[in-house]
C-alpha cells in the first residue's frame, strides 16, 4: 500500500501524503528561529492518520522531505527534530534514525515521569568550514589570540585597580 502514497506540498512548509486521494499524513517543517541564518531547520512534527498508520508513510514523508531540502534549499546544513509526547509514548523514535538522524541529546522526564524528549540532527549539505578539514595552525593561532587578550584585560584591570586606590 505505501506504493501508492502521494506527497505533494500543502504550503510552502508543508507536506501532504494522500493514498487513493485520502490526506494519509503530514510533514511540516521550517527554518530554526535562530542566528543560523538559514542554515539550520527544523522538521517540526511528522503526523501518519490511525489507519494509515504501518505503511511505510511516516518514512517516505520524511525521506521526500530530506530530498527537497537538499535540492530547494542549499544553505542548509542541518535538520533538527525535538521528539513530542506522543511519539515517546508509542515507541516509534527508531524512524528518525533509520532514515539517518543521530540522537545528540536526552532530556529525561521531560513530559512526564518516563516519558522523555530527544534532539535528533542530519547532516544535508557540507558545512563552509568542516572542522575536520581545519588546519592545526588555525586552532594554534586562535588559541594564541584568546590568551593574549585575556593577559591584555587582565593588565588593564591591574592598572585600573592601583589607579582608583591613589
Amino acid at each position: 500500500m505505501a506504493e501508492n502514497v502521494v506527497i505533494k506540498h500543502k504550503s510552502k512548509y508543508q507536506l501532504i501524503a494522500k493514498v487513493a486521494g485520502q490526506d494519509a499524513g503530514y510533514l511540516r517543517f521550517s527554518y530554526t528561529g535562530d542566528e543560523a541564518q538559514k542554515r539550520a531547520m527544523e522538521l517540526e512534527w511528522v503526523e501518519v492518520y490511525p489507519k494509515f498508520r504501518g505503511l511505510g508513510i511516516g518514512t517516505k514523508l520524511i525521506k521526500f522531505f530530506l530530498k527537497e531540502v537538499k535540492k530547494k534549499y542549499p544553505s542548509v546544513i542541518w535538520v533538527s527534530l525535538w521528539t513530542g509526547k506522543e511519539l515517546e509514548k508509542s515507541g516509534h523514535i527508531n524512524l528518525y534514525q533509520a532514515v539517518g538522524f543521530k540522537l545528540l541529546v536526552v532530556q529525561r522526564d521531560y513530559y512526564d515521569k518516563g516519558v522523555h524528549c530527544r534532539l535528533y540532527a542530519k547532516k544535508i549539505h557540507k558545512s563552509l568550514l568542516p572542522a575536520k578539514k581545519m588546519k592545526k595552525k588555525t586552532i594554534k593561532k586562535a588559541k594564541v589570540r584568546v590568551k593574549v587578550k585575556v593577559k591584555k584585560i587582565g593588565k588593564r584591570k591591574a592598572k585600573a585597580t592601583k589607579s582608583g586606590r591613589k
